[in-house]
């Protein structure tokens, strides 16, 4: 896997991820020298996951479960990030963060519950891997029909691509008109320094610097290939 072969490889579990863990990630050390010096120090200065944090996370992921579908997660992404805006639930991302600055109890082991869902995942990983390989297969096939680029034949050929992407003059307006009508439309990226409402010129990012990921983020939208997304439902998102 790319990124598994360096002294380090950083592994996100976010929500919509292949592999989910909620949120947060994993960390992969080949450097045993290394290895030594990070377990230290997460002894040290790492915060653990009490009761408290246990239980937002663990309900977090219930309703994510539960209430979160192709028809409903427009809707449930704008709640989310408001409820997190407001402090009312654990967020990918805080506002610190945006900022470039560094967030209180950032360095954190993970929850129980995460380690549990993350388990259940590696459970059906291989599943998860075949539908994402036909699904991008199968948005391949159809974009041409529907009056879309598609992307070049030895980028998807046998690859579970996590989300297929695809370029529209008006992407405001697409998100928006999927969202209100119950289509799941990703938007990444919203920024070259993502996500969308990212201090830019705190992390020496000025407009101009990378016209290309500029015009990408004013463009790409993604059609997702996750495992609550069938055929069907694909085929009514080609076409909406």
């Amino acid at each position: 896997l790319c990124g598994t072969f360096g002294k380090f490889a950083f592994m996100s579990g976010q929500w919509n991820k292949p592999f989910s863990t909620g949120l947060g990630g994993m960390l992969l050390v080949n450097d045993m020298k290394l290895a030594d010096k990070v377990e230290r120090l997460l002894e040290e200065k790492a915060v653990t996951s009490g009761s408290l944090h246990n239980l937002l996370l663990h309900c977090q992921i219930l309703l994510f479960e539960a209430l979160v579908s192709p028809r409903t997660a427009g809707k449930i992404t704008t709640l989310y990030r408001f409820l997190n805006k407001v402090g009312l639930v654990i967020g990918s991302s805080s506002e610190a963060e945006l900022l470039g600055e560094m967030p209180d109890n950032y360095l954190r082991t993970m929850a129980f519950c995460q380690a549990r869902k993350g388990l259940r995942e590696l459970a059906r990983i291989e599943k998860n891997i075949e539908h994402r390989r036909k699904l991008t297969e199968f948005y391949h096939q159809r974009l041409p029909d529907v009056g879309f680029a598609r992307l070049a034949e030895e980028l998807v050929v046998d690859q579970p691509l996590l989300r297929y992407p695809v370029r529209v003059a008006n992407k405001h307006e697409v998100v928006e008109t999927a969202s209100k009508r119950g289509f799941e439309i990703g938007t990444w990226f919203e920024s070259p320094l993502h996500p969308g409402g990212t201090r830019l010129e705190r992390f020496g990012y000025k407009p101009g610097m990378c016209p290309e990921a500029e015009k990408a983020c004013r463009e790409v939208i993604n059609l997702p290939t996750h495992l609550k997304v069938d055929e069907k439902t694909a085929e009514r998102t080609l076409v909406f």
